[in-house]
């Protein structure tokens, strides 16, 4: 451990970008329950499978923690081609260390966007742009 602290205190950039690579991966961690929630189609599924729970009038069989099971399965289901294209665009060639961490930022971004515009409705987006005007 004091080793630890001792590798954290130097100022060599080897040190420095591992301690900067190590926050960015804590933070993206923390972050990954509202990224679930907010960037995939988990939020969707919870709502139809509560629709489906209270239309067959069994209000609480299946148990929610069933239903959120369910959900994350089929969440990363559906998401699969799209967790494929980041790994493959961005995260091996970071890992093959062929491009830097921002261009793998840029590059992982990208098969989310695409994946989240097909998935919003034309008029949902129309409604924002003209709230933020």
């Amino acid at each position: 451990m004091i080793d630890l602290l001792e590798q954290i205190n130097t100022n060599s950039p080897d040190t420095v970008s591992s301690s900067v690579t190590l926050l960015l991966l804590l933070t993206v961690l923390s972050l990954a329950p509202s990224i679930l929630i907010l960037m995939t189609s988990f939020t969707r599924i919870v709502i139809v499978l509560s629709f489906v729970r209270t239309s067959l009038a069994t209000q609480q069989m299946p148990p929610n923690q069933v239903l959120v099971g369910l959900s994350l399965f089929l969440t990363f289901f559906i998401m699969a081609p799209t967790f494929q294209d980041v790994n493959e665009t961005a995260l091996t060639p970071l890992f093959n260390e062929e491009i830097t961490i921002e261009e793998a930022y840029d590059l992982a971004s990208l098969p989310f966007k695409e994946f989240m515009s097909q998935h919003t409705r034309q008029k949902d987006l129309e409604l924002f742009f003209k709230l933020s005007r």
